[in-house]
């Protein structure tokens, strides 16, 4: 998917799950973060596309008895950012997997270089194949989806007042 798509969808997404404004912000730049690998020029939707970079990061973050330990060295609130981060990056993946390239499952070596080494030659991308990257169906969807997130914030009038107040909490979490 595009760029676009990508942050209209996951912004949406959070939006209508009436996310805290720490959670829509870390998921959507999260949501870029896979595509980092064009940047960094390796092949595209391999190791940053792959759901263990960011599922691993989560798990650890929440569920290891080390996690206080992370949180006290991180920093609650650094580490709730990269919590966000990993949701909006593995929301990223279930986006990719719309389209007909789709993401690596079971891993993330390129075709090229694996070698002839079965495991890493079997089918090893998951993808539903609905729409190609850039097609009007990719568009469609991203539409659809920011429609149904107005249509449940217009039925919570409670987090509309919310997300009214966020622009004043982060003025005043910017004062010293």
């Amino acid at each position: 998917m595009k760029k676009i798509s990508h942050r209209v969808i996951t912004g949406s997404l959070m939006l209508a799950m009436q996310s805290r404004p720490e959670a829509v912000i870390g998921a959507v730049v999260g949501s870029m973060m896979p595509d980092i690998d064009i940047k960094l020029g390796i092949a595209h939707r391999t190791w940053t596309h792959w759901w263990p970079m960011y599922a691993v990061p989560m798990f650890v973050i929440t569920n290891m008895d080390h996690a206080n330990a992370f949180q006290t060295y991180m920093g609650q609130e650094i580490s709730t950012l990269l919590f966000w981060m990993c949701v909006g990056a593995l929301l990223h993946l279930l986006e990719d997997s719309l389209t007909v390239m789709g993401i690596p499952m079971i891993t993330p070596v390129p075709a090229t270089e694996a070698n002839g080494v079965p495991w890493l030659t079997r089918k090893r991308r998951f993808s539903l194949g609905i729409t190609h990257t850039g097609g009007i169906l990719e568009y469609l969807i991203m539409v659809i989806v920011l429609v149904v997130a107005v249509v449940v914030i217009k039925q919570n009038p409670a987090y509309q007042n919310e997300l009214m107040a966020w622009p004043k909490m982060f003025i005043q979490s910017l004062k010293i």
